[in-house]
């Protein structure tokens, strides 16, 4: 009997410092996933409060970090009119461009030709931004062979401005 709650508290042991550990690995994970985010947040609330100055944006529906040579924030939303705009801001804060977005492709659309018209590539990501003045779509993809392309397209027109193959 008695090795048996011997056998029982030892198990009972084990148990509870794999909990402490479970925990314990959580909650680093958290902070860690915190800590790694934290420029992303910071970035889309200073483009929200940019957007909101400039073009009165009361609601925003999406949020893009874009580099390509300069970094761009881009922020969808609706201004106060309930017109969408997109609000493309430099990352100094110095260069604020606001387009509306029925005066070009949404970023859906955008995924559609580029699924089309480049042999149905896996799209991983697509970013709203400026590029030499212009107002392009970023839409990274991979391919079969597992090679990544850079397609830069006009928000506009949807045509090729650049591409940067096999990276």
């Amino acid at each position: 009997m008695e090795a048996k709650i011997k056998r029982d508290r030892k198990i009972n042991g084990i148990v509870f410092s794999l909990i402490l550990l479970l925990i314990l690995f959580l909650v680093l994970g958290a902070i860690f996933f915190i800590r790694a985010t934290r420029p992303q947040r910071q970035a889309k609330a200073e483009a929200a409060a940019i957007a909101q100055t400039y073009a009165n944006v009361s609601t925003v529906d999406t949020f893009y970090w874009f580099t390509w040579g300069e970094s761009y924030f881009t922020v969808l939303g609706e201004d106060a009119d309930s017109q969408a705009v997109a609000v493309i801001i430099s990352q100094d804060g110095g260069n604020v461009k606001v387009v509306n977005q029925s005066d070009g492709y949404s970023e859906m659309e955008i995924r559609s030709i580029v699924q089309q018209d480049y042999n149905n590539p896996t799209i991983l990501k697509a970013n709203l931004g400026m590029y030499q003045d212009q107002v392009v779509w970023e839409v990274i993809t991979r391919d079969s062979s597992q090679q990544l392309t850079y397609y830069l397209l006009d928000f506009t027109t949807g045509s090729e401005v650049s591409v940067v193959a096999d990276v």
